[in-house]
């Protein structure tokens, strides 16, 4: 071999290289070089198919070593799925005329990935680029099994037919799947003739193993032979019978073909010992077997509806296969259930435990779909609609809802299927923490027991009457007393846990509860160890049917004996896992249900902490048990608050820094420092004011979620959100700067600039976690000083970013930004007009375009959302209210700058429609800016507070009469025009409240109390925003007729053109109701 690869490319060159890289002895240097020659031929190649070509060729010459065959397949396999799809036709075809030369291939796995590699080109080329694909390959197929039928002993045409239908199955399987384009259209008009030698070859082959296993005439390779052909063309009938014909059902061969295959599914499962010792003879039976199932469940559909497609093939065929399904689940139910890895028929029994699961997973969408509780019929094609429901009828009638069908299924359900193992039970005392965690993740598909439960709810659900007949008369018979068969007692008792709410007409679910479950358990005996095995089951049984009745647990003479089960059983037994996390689920749906009053569970709420503390932490190590007792913890305290003792959670908080530090490192179990953030997030809100207690836990959780740097990417996906919620709560319950300066600091301290770095980076990256940054920016504002607050950068970004975005904001966000403006507005309220603190304020909403966000949102034509736009009302009253001047000159800077000429304006979309144009006087911007102020005020905002606060700035417009010419404000437009529609509203809004001394009024506080009502507790933060908005709100603060007064005696009189039209009661300023209502209101 040349030391440096060359592009020229021959068959011999290949050969050679593919010697060097995959031979017995591979030298390295050489096997390196025959790499790098590789790659050069497959970049100069690849795209003209020089390279596929000599590939196939290599693969295809028998005189190669089978090292070098196998390498050139593996390899043309590669490069076909690589390129395939633009290398020119010439070489396409020539590539596919040789496809199928080698048939006669006895190595298994060349032939595979030679399908496998036509399997790329069929996606690719078929219809468009090779439309007789499907002929050719039936004719082929055609050819060779008549041959075999001219020559029955030709080994080699028989090699030839496994081949060939091997590639079949890769091919009908890629064609089938296609959703779109003509290619399904084409597999399905040629799939009658495909399907018709298929049947033949099944049929031939079939019959010659079946026919000789029981009489075992036949040497063995000559079976193995057809067993291997006839499993083969099985696979491609399976997807030739299903996706091939639009209705199979009407076709007679599909009928018999589908009629052979139930025969010999059910003929070789008849009898176990005998199945047995043919599996140990030809373990392909095992295939063949589980091929008949995957058949009949190709059959049933994806969906549950699509069962009509099987209940529609031959009536007798049908009611056959139907009542088979009940015998097999009826009679081998004990054999599935008794039968251990141990015994000699373990491969026996694994098939037949699959074959239970999937016959449930049959019959279920079959009782459903024939029930005449199902007053849907669906059909694909309108012609089988009648037919259809016919069928229904018949197995409705014959079948299902005899109560002989009940009784067997109860029976059934009750002595095997829903009974846990005796594997189970020893599992349940060596390792029940991870039998827990199995069985809680258990899939009805796999599951046989949870397959067993799902068909239970469906015979309960469509067939009511005759199963709760039954179930009841089981469950009148029941002796509390006996534990001989306690494990056939759970599985009754699991049945009526699903049926606890169609049954609380027929039965005092409660009084059962109180007086029939809870006795099972006698906590104060004395017993072995059985006894304990005995009681663990029937714990977890009772808790699970407490945690469906849960929402219905109304009375409290039923919820004190839950409450006092679930503690007991906890306290008793709470370090064996299966029983603690049915008694924390059950505790968890209990405390979380409508119903629950949490006044009546106090006396619990101690006790369960405790035994969740001791008992079930030190016990648990996989991640979802340590979840699940996390959550319990969790749901516990924030149900309960603020009942929950500060004892218990600090000895809830003592557990966990060491779990915290045990899995935060692991990305296994970043599920439960998770949960454990969670935990400790509801663990600050309960402390409260007391929360800086959680800090060195707290502090360490948030830096180590909320870091987005690269080596902690995988972490922050997890954890950042959960981190920003923790922060959160934390600053809402941040101690006052006035009570705990030492806290106070410290916490400021923690914080710092590592935080705000994270925290712009998430700002800037993570639109998911957009609604918590934002209300952590909200309660900086409140827990910060307010200097301290605007003179951080970062804040004024963000503020600058969503003034950018104000107009397509989510309500949500919004509500956090406009919190915050009405805070800072707020604490500037009553400072003096020469004050430092209120001109930065002031400067601070300029600068990061608050007033200009605000008009712009205001003054568009349409407003998107009313809520919204009332809301930036209140804060444009703010700002009105406490400079009138600034307002102006950033109203001004507005038209001048952001204002576009009305031509353009109009061929903007509606929605983005300014109601101003650059056009417009001053004047009649602002005038513009008064008429939607007035109308949102008039017409929409109701709140009697919200009222006041827009009238008292909107009345403020008259404090501008003495700058009138300096802001060339058209006197008559502003001032006179608007004195009607602003004094009805004066006088409106004075009819509806009575103020006392201060400016306060009852009205003012209404929704704040209702808001008050509804929250767990007070926070920190709130409280301060209470204050706030106590001692600073204009709308609290000032007497709305003694400020009106004012408005007309010292800016309306004082003016000498309004003083002439008001003395002379001009109808420009009057009308008689204005003027009678001032005269009462003002006098």
């Amino acid at each position: 071999m040349s030391s440096e690869p060359n592009i020229y490319l021959d068959n011999l060159a290949l050969v050679q290289c593919l010697r060097h890289a995959a031979g017995a002895n591979v030298n390295p240097e050489l096997a390196k070089k025959a790499e790098d020659q590789l790659k050069v031929w497959n970049d100069y190649y690849l795209v003209d198919g020089t390279l596929h070509k000599a590939y196939q060729e290599v693969y295809l010459d028998l005189s190669n070593d089978l090292n070098i065959r196998w390498l050139a397949v593996i390899n043309f396999k590669r490069i076909v799925e690589q390129k395939w799809k633009s290398i020119p036709m010439d070489v396409k075809l020539e590539i596919r005329s040789k496809i199928l030369n080698n048939l006669d291939e006895y190595n298994k796995n060349l032939c595979m990935q030679n399908a496998l590699a036509i399997r790329v080109m069929v996606r690719q080329d078929f219809p468009n680029q090779w439309e007789s694909m499907l002929d050719d390959f039936n004719q082929v197929l055609t050819s060779i099994y008549m041959n075999i039928q001219n020559n029955p002993l030709n080994s080699v045409e028989k090699i030839k037919l496994y081949n060939i239908l091997l590639i079949l199955n890769q091919v009908v399987k890629i064609v089938a799947s296609a959703r779109i384009g003509k290619c399904k259209i084409v597999f399905q008009e040629k799939s009658e003739m495909f399907f018709n030698i298929l049947y033949q070859i099944y049929s031939n082959f079939s019959q010659i193993w079946i026919s000789n296993l029981e009489q075992d005439s036949l040497n063995e390779d000559d079976m193995l032979e057809a067993m291997n052909i006839s499993y083969i063309c099985s696979k491609v009938l399976r997807v030739v019978i299903t996706d091939g014909f639009r209705q199979p059902y009407l076709n007679e061969n599909c009928n018999s073909l589908f009629d052979m295959m139930i025969k010999h599914f059910f003929n070789l499962i008849k009898d176990k010992h005998f199945f047995n010792k043919s599996l140990n003879k030809y373990p392909i039976l095992r295939k063949i077997t589980i091929g008949f199932l995957k058949t009949l469940i190709r059959f049933k559909g994806s969906w549950d509806n699509d069962i009509y497609k099987l209940l529609l093939f031959n009536t007798e065929i049908v009611d056959s296969l139907i009542i088979q399904i009940i015998q097999f689940l009826n009679t081998q139910g004990e054999f599935i259930y008794v039968t251990n890895n141990e015994s000699d028929l373990s491969e026996v029994h694994e098939i037949f435990y699959k074959i239970g699961v999937n016959f449930f997973q049959v019959l279920k969408p079959i009782v459903q779909y024939c029930s005449p509780d199902n007053k849907i019929t669906l059909t694909k094609y309108k012609s089988d609609m009648e037919r259809m429901k016919a069928i229904k009828v018949n197995l409705d009638s014959n079948i299902f809802s005899k109560i002989d069908f009940i009784l067997q299924s109860i029976n059934s359900l009750e002595q095997y299927y829903l009974k846990l193992t005796q594997q189970d039970l020893e599992l349940i005392v060596e390792d029940p923490e991870e039998w827990a965690n199995d069985d809680l993740a258990a899939d009805p598909s796999f599951n046989i027991r949870k397959a067993g439960e799902v068909f239970f709810c469906t015979i309960l659900s469509f067939y009511k009457e005759n199963t709760e007949v039954v179930l009841m008369e089981r469950l009148n018979s029941v002796d509390p007393s006996s534990t001989n068969d306690y494990l056939g007692l759970d599985a009754l008792y699991t049945m009526f846990e699903s049926s606890v709410e169609k049954l609380s007409s027929k039965a005092d679910i409660d009084n059962i509860i109180c007086n029939v479950l809870f006795p099972l358990v006698p906590f104060e005996t004395n017993t072995k160890q059985i006894d304990d095995i005995y009681k663990i089951v029937m714990i977890r049984r009772i808790c699970s049917i407490i945690s469906q009745w849960s929402e219905n647990l109304d009375k409290n003479e039923v919820r004190q004996p839950v409450y006092a089960f679930l503690l007991k059983s906890l306290q008793v037994y709470g370090e064996n896992s299966v029983v603690s996390s049915s008694v924390l689920q059950s505790i968890t749906d209990v405390v979380s249900s409508s119903t629950f009053e949490k006044e009546n569970f106090k006396n619990y709420i101690s006790p369960l902490i405790e035994s969740i503390v001791i008992k079930v932490l030190p016990t648990v190590t996989l991640p979802h048990t340590k979840i699940n007792a996390l959550k319990s913890i969790q749901t516990i305290i924030s149900e309960n608050r603020p009942l929950v003792e500060n004892d218990n959670i600090i000895n809830v908080l003592k557990n966990l820094p060491a779990l915290w530090e045990d899995n935060v490192q692991n990305q296994s179990t970043l599920i439960v420092a998770q949960q454990l953030m969670r935990l400790t997030t509801s663990i600050i809100r309960s402390l409260n004011e007391k929360s800086y207690i959680t800090w060195d836990l707290a502090f360490p959780m948030i830096s180590q979620g909320i870091d987005s740097s690269k080596a902690n990417l995988e972490r922050y996906n997890l954890l950042g959100e959960d981190a920003y919620d923790l922060l959160q709560e934390v600053l809402d319950c941040f101690p006052f700067q006035s009570a705990l300066p030492e806290y106070y600091n410290k916490g400021m301290s923690l914080i710092g600039g590592v935080f705000l770095k994270n925290y712009m980076l998430s700002f800037d990256s993570n639109t998911d976690l957009m609604p918590v940054l934002l209300n952590i920016f909200r309660l900086f504002a409140v827990v910060l000083p307010i200097d301290t607050f605007i003179n951080l950068q970062e804040f004024k970004y963000i503020c600058s970013k969503m003034c950018s975005q104000l107009s397509n904001i989510r309500d949500d966000l919004f509500e956090s930004m406009y919190n915050t403006w009405d805070h800072l507005l707020l604490k500037i309220s009553f400072l003096s007009d020469n004050s430092e603190l209120r001109t930065q304020v002031l400067n601070w909403f300029v600068e990061s375009g608050v007033y200009q966000a605000l008009l712009n949102k205001v003054l568009l034509k349409e407003s998107a959302d009313d809520d919204m736009e009332d809301k930036c009302f209140n804060v444009i009253s703010r700002l009105f209210f406490i400079n009138q001047d600034l307002f102006l000159n950033e109203l001004n800077k507005y038209h001048m700058s952001s204002c576009v000429p009305k031509y353009e304006n109009d061929r903007v979309e509606i929605i983005y429609q300014s109601s101003v144009h650059k056009e417009m006087s001053f004047t009649e911007v602002f005038q513009t800016l008064i008429d939607k102020w007035y109308h949102c005020i008039s017409l929409r905002i109701y709140s009697a507070k919200e009222r006041k606060l827009n009238l008292l700035a909107i009345s403020s417009i008259y404090k501008l009469l003495p700058k009138n010419d300096f802001y060339m404000l058209d006197k008559l437009k502003i001032h006179v025009n608007n004195f009607k529609p602003i004094a009805s509203l004066w006088i409106e809004f004075l009819e509806s409240v009575n103020e006392d001394n201060n400016g306060d009024c009852e009205k003012y506080h209404k929704i704040d109390q209702y808001i008050e009502q509804y929250m767990d507790l007070i926070t920190d933060s709130f409280r301060i925003v209470k204050h706030t908005k106590k001692e600073n709100d204009i709308a609290l603060k000032i007497v709305f007729k003694q400020y009106i007064y004012e408005i007309i005696n010292n800016y309306i009189i004082a003016d000498p053109d309004l003083s002439q039209l008001w003395n002379s009661g001009h109808e420009m300023l009057f009308s008689n109701e204005i003027k009678e209502g001032l005269e009462i209101f003002l006098k």
